[in-house]
Order: structure tokens, then sequence, then C-alpha cells
């Protein structure tokens, strides 16, 4: 488990690199503020997370400024509706193709299931409760068939997020997460503008900032595999 973490953390680290390579000195100064705000704020107060304040304050800052730094919108276009059913893919189902898809749908399948079992056995750790591990596979398998049948990309449980969820957001059931994917499409959908103007280096800040280590015997809020 902390093999895992720690590996997660180097792969967010290292891919942070290419959004700071060939850019303005002003994503540098973005991402300097970004990282002492992430410092400071949650010594002022921990009622609003500090990543969000850091990414609304630095994309207003762009805005108003006019600073002209790389955004999301930048990196390709924002949907700007719902996904519709396409049904299966439009590929022969034969045993070639099985054999070409097999290695890869295989390795996602084992990543993402092991991430979700880690997650929630986290999850139980720290709010002291029991969850069906069985349960939370077949969930997951059935959502990503179906998910496919609308276009979209395979997903799992995060174990940052999920950590950060329950413990700075006092999350404690499943309408947690509705909410979240429900705040995501309403941003993506309907506010595609707004985080297209969202600087990169704001999300760079927040993807490579590390909380500082609690003491022994607590979860941090990056993946709880201290504890």
């Amino acid at each position: 488990m902390v093999g895992f973490c720690n590996a997660l953390g180097i792969l967010i680290f290292v891919h942070q690199f290419p959004y700071l390579t060939n850019v303005p000195w002003a994503v540098y100064a973005l991402l300097a503020a970004g990282l002492a705000l992430l410092v400071w704020i949650p010594k002022l107060t921990t009622a609003v997370p500090a990543p969000l304040l850091v990414i609304v304050g630095l994309t207003a800052f762009t805005v108003l400024a006019g600073v002209a730094v790389p955004t999301v919108g930048d990196q390709g276009e924002l949907p700007d509706g719902l996904p519709t059913l396409i049904g299966l893919p439009g590929v022969p189902i034969t045993v070639d193709t099985l054999k070409i898809i097999a290695p890869f749908a295989l390795a996602m399948a084992v990543v993402g299931l092991l991430e979700s079992l880690m997650s929630a056995k986290l999850v139980d750790s720290v709010t002291d409760t029991h969850s069906d591990k069985t349960r939370e596979s077949w969930g997951q398998g059935v959502a990503n068939i179906v998910t496919g049948l609308f276009g979209g990309m395979g997903g799992c449980a995060l174990i940052g997020q999920t950590i950060i969820n329950v413990k700075t957001g006092g999350a404690r059931t499943r309408l947690s997460t509705f909410l979240s994917g429900a705040f995501r499409l309403i941003l993506v959908v309907g506010l595609g503008n707004v985080v297209g103007t969202i600087p990169m280096a704001a999300l760079v800040a927040v993807m490579g900032w590390w909380p500082p280590r609690p003491s022994t015997g607590t979860a941090c809020a990056r993946c709880g595999a201290c504890r």
C-alpha cells in the first residue's frame, strides 16, 4: 500500500513538468504563489479547502489582471452537452480483436480494482466501519461497462480524492459521491467557459503540493498510507 501510494505521488509529480517548460515567467510566479497559499491558508481557516481557494483566487487574478498564461481551455475543447448512448464500439468482435484488447483491459481492471479496494480499506480504517468489497467490485465493473456504452473511459476509486473527501470534507454517505459527480458535471457542461480560464499553474500547484505529514497514528490527506 505504501509503495503504491509513493509511486502514485511520483507519477503525479513528474507529470506536472510539461506544464512548467517553455512557459511565460508568470507561470512560475503563479506556481510559487499557489504553493505559498496552500501552506498559509490552512493556518487561518479549514472551513473551505485550501486547494479550492487557490484555484479560484489565481483564476480571478489572471482574468482580472489580464495575465497571459496557459489555461485549461488551451489543453482541449471542453464538452458542451450530456453524453449520448453510442452502443457497442465499431470494431470487429473476433478473437484477433480480443488478443489486442485483452492485455490492456486486464491491466486497467487489475490496477483499478486494486486502488478501489485499497480506497475502501482506508475509508473503513478512518471511519471505523466495514464496507462490502464484493459489492464495490461488482458496482465498479457494471458502471464501467455502462460508461463505455456512452463513449466514456473506465474509472475507479481514487485514494487521494477519497481520503480528502472523508477527512477534509467529512463525507460519510453515498450522497457525497453523487454531489461530487453532479458538481463536476455542472462545471464542465454548464460552466465550461469559466473552467477553461483556470490557469494550469494553479492545478500544478494543487497537484504537486504535499501536505505536512501528521503525527504518528493518523492518516494524511494525500493517501492515508502512513496509517
